[in-house]
């Protein structure tokens, strides 16, 4: 599966992640690509610095869904995250 949208490293801004997401995914949309905005960081309460998450938000008719559960995980169309290895 081949993407192009907006992402960010977001370990450290963990009360933004969601807004952070919404702002890259109109970003993007307003540059022809999907309107989809990924954010990307680790969870620190897993202790697994080789897992990072991906958490993705949409615009508009966008649905996230299909892209997380591609990667096992899942949510909603607006709304929707997966785990990925690191290394």
């Amino acid at each position: 599966m081949r993407l192009s949208l907006e992402a960010v490293n977001a370990d450290s801004i963990s009360e933004l992640r969601s807004e952070l997401g919404h702002q890259l995914a109109t970003k993007s949309c307003s540059l022809n690509l999907r309107g989809i905005g990924a954010v990307v960081y680790k969870v620190p309460e897993l202790e697994n610095d080789e897992l990072l998450k991906i958490s993705l938000r949409s615009v508009d008719s966008e649905d996230t869904t299909p892209i997380s559960q591609e990667f096992g995980g899942g949510g909603h169309r607006n709304a929707s995250s997966f785990m990925l290895g690191s290394a």
